[in-house]
């Protein structure tokens, strides 16, 4: 059975939402239009639609699989990783506890498709090239 965290995406009935808060046996969610909608978790995730799209748990690094790439391709492959943990977690790895992530990040804010751009529009600014 999932666990859910404010952040999550979820599909519910053909439509993508956003777990906004959890309440003890309820949820808050909200569509891309903003509509919100509460129910109790134990039905939301009984609903035969129900499936978790991203979740909130961090990627595990493949260990010791960068070992065995050149040192520049390596460098590159890790300064990449930093920035897709961030899109995906809302945090880059190594953030001390308690950090807050910025609000281009925030899981609780933002769907998956906006982190995406607004690290894209960072990093383009920043004259990064995706090569």
């Amino acid at each position: 059975m999932p666990v859910l965290a404010a952040g999550d995406e979820i599909g519910l009935a053909g439509r993508a939402q956003r777990v906004v808060a959890l309440d003890g046996t309820s949820v808050r969610l909200v569509d891309v239009a903003g509509a919100v909608t509460v129910m109790l978790t134990g039905h939301l995730l009984a609903d035969p639609s129900f499936e978790l799209l991203t979740g909130h748990g961090r990627p595990l690094p493949a260990a010791g699989l960068s070992d065995l790439l050149p040192g520049e391709v390596r460098a590159r492959a890790q300064w990449w990783e930093r920035h897709i943990v961030e899109v995906l977690t809302g945090l880059p790895p190594d953030t001390p506890a308690g950090s807050v992530p910025h609000p281009d990040d925030d899981l609780a804010r933002r769907w998956l498709r906006q982190r995406e751009l607004a690290k894209h529009a960072a990093l383009t600014a920043a004259g990064t090239r995706s090569g």
